[in-house]
């Protein structure tokens, strides 16, 4: 991961409850809340399942991630990345949060999405929010 992220300086990885469901059920996270702004991009993708521990799952980590501050695990869980280790970490319970939100909304009905081009307006806003650095 670092090696493909210069920029990641720290990488949280849980088994958080509703991640790991949306992982379970290979469903990314869409911009259905605005906090979506703080991964730096429109959607939360969801690898594909590979073992833990194994190069496979960390190819696969890497290709879902791509430039987002998180990413779901089939099957598996998430994690989360930034520039250090509080920002990941905080990332993290966001991350969670936000598939939670999104896995009840989901229970009433379909979420509203946010238009594209907000959430992207709001991605350069959160450079600045939350804890630690957003960009190094």
């Amino acid at each position: 991961m670092f090696a493909a992220r210069p920029d990641v300086g720290a990488i949280v990885h849980t088994h958080a409850p509703y991640a790991t469901v949306l992982s379970m059920l290979r469903r990314p996270i869409p911009a259905s809340h605005y906090m979506l702004g703080a991964f730096g991009v429109a959607r939360i993708e969801c690898a594909d399942y590979a073992p833990f521990g194994t190069q496979e799952l960390a190819d696969l980590a890497v290709r879902a991630l791509g430039p987002r501050q998180g990413v779901l695990l089939g099957s598996h869980g998430m994690i989360a990345v930034g520039p250090d280790l509080t920002r990941a970490l905080w990332l993290a319970g966001e991350l969670e949060t936000l598939a939670k939100l999104h896995y009840l909304a989901s229970l009433a009905g379909a979420p509203v999405i946010l238009p594209e081009a907000e959430t992207l307006a709001l991605c350069e806003r959160f450079a600045s929010y939350g804890p630690g650095p957003a960009k190094p």
